[in-house]
């Protein structure tokens, strides 16, 4: 007959057990704030940067007398993204649009999980968080009302729900918002604006 004396067993004790549950339950709440402060840190970062394009767009519509972007109509807004011509007026590098090469914003370079400019091919293009373009209502037929791009697009997911709806016009002459973390325009749970 075997002596099994003296051997040890493969399952860890009960007292080991109770320590994991332990250190569990302390380390989940903080893990909580943690993803939370992260989503908050997020969200400030992104408003931060479309405070700046928005200050940026606003000094040169006061220095021109136009907004940075080549086509315009006269009896209706433009929306667009940011990269291309716009960027690259409010950075001073488009003669064309900015013939005095004044540089109206200083973005940083995007890194890993932060908003800034990279560059594809020729052209610099302003990114979220996320790695997406933001997106821009211009009031290029100056009534000071642009239509609220929210106003525009019903929630795709919960259709049966009665949410109050935003304003239809927004007073302002220029409008950012930024897709978020689903990287979906049409989603507004998410989207984080200038102004709201």
């Amino acid at each position: 007959m075997p002596q099994w004396e003296g051997k040890t067993s493969m399952l860890p004790s009960r007292n080991c057990l109770g320590w994991l549950m332990l250190v569990l339950v302390i380390s989940s709440p903080l893990f909580v704030i943690f993803l939370y402060r992260d989503a908050e840190q997020s969200i400030l970062q992104t408003k931060g940067m479309m405070k700046v394009t928005s200050v940026a767009i606003g000094h040169f519509r006061t220095e021109y007398n136009t907004f940075p972007i080549s086509s315009k109509s006269e009896d209706k807004d433009v929306s667009l993204r940011s990269g291309g011509p716009l960027l690259a007026a409010l950075m001073g590098n488009d003669k064309s649009l900015n013939p005095r090469g004044i540089q109206f914003v200083d973005l940083p370079f995007a890194k890993p999980e932060r908003s800034g400019l990279i560059q594809e091919a020729d052209q610099w293009r302003l990114v979220d968080r996320w790695g997406e373009m933001f997106y821009i209502s211009l009031d290029t037929n100056y009534d000071n009302r642009l239509v609220n791009p929210a106003q525009q697009v019903p929630s795709k997911w919960f259709p049966w729900v009665k949410v109050p709806l935003p304003p239809a016009i927004l007073n302002a002459s220029s409008a950012i918002y930024s897709s978020g973390p689903d990287r979906d325009p049409t989603t507004w749970a998410d989207n984080i604006t200038s102004w709201r």
